[in-house]
C-alpha cells in the first residue's frame, strides 16, 4: 500500500513538472526572441544584407555569455572594470558575427540600447512591465506611469 502512495506521488510530480518546464522554455524562447528585437534593428540599419532574426538571436547568446564571462574574468582582477570588460566581449561578438569594425559595432549597441529603452516604455505603456524596469524609472521619468507599476 505505502509503495502505490509513493509512486502516485512521484507521478503526480513528474507530470506537473513536465508541463511547467514546457511553459518555462516557451516562455524563454519569447523572451530570447523579443531581447534580439533591438540588436536586429540596429543590424537593419548599419548591415542591411547581412541582418536576419536568427543572426540577431545568435549573437544576443553570445553576447550574453561574453558578458558574463569578461565581467567575471576582469572583476576577479579589477572589479571596478567589470563591466567594461563585459561590455567590451559585446562589442567583439558583434564584431564577430557581423563582420564590421569597432565603431559600428559601438553605433550597432548604442542603437539597440536606444531600440530597447523604446521597447521598454512601449511595453510599460500597455501594461507589460518587468522588475527591474520598475526601478530603473521609479521614481524618474516616467511618473505619469506610476499606476502602471504599481
Amino acid at each position: 500500500m505505502l509503495g502505490n502512495t509513493v509512486v502516485n506521488s512521484v507521478h503526480s510530480s513528474v507530470t506537473t513538472a513536465i508541463p511547467a518546464l514546457l511553459v518555462l522554455l516557451i516562455v524563454l524562447f519569447i523572451a530570447w526572441i523579443i531581447a534580439s528585437i533591438p540588436l536586429y534593428v540596429s543590424s537593419k540599419f548599419i548591415v542591411h544584407e547581412r541582418s536576419n532574426l536568427g543572426r540577431a538571436m545568435f549573437a544576443s547568446l553570445v553576447a550574453l555569455i561574453a558578458f558574463v564571462f569578461l565581467f567575471v574574468i576582469v572583476g576577479i582582477f579589477i572589479p571596478p572594470l567589470a563591466p567594461v570588460g563585459g561590455f567590451i566581449g559585446i562589442l567583439l561578438v558583434i564584431m564577430g558575427v557581423y563582420g564590421v569594425g569597432l565603431l559600428k559595432s559601438f553605433i550597432m549597441s548604442l542603437i539597440s540600447f536606444v531600440v530597447f529603452i523604446l521597447m521598454m516604455v512601449v511595453l510599460l505603456a500597455l501594461g507589460i512591465t518587468f522588475s527591474f524596469f520598475h526601478f530603473a524609472f521609479y521614481p524618474g521619468l516616467l511618473i505619469p506611469f506610476k499606476s502602471a507599476i504599481f
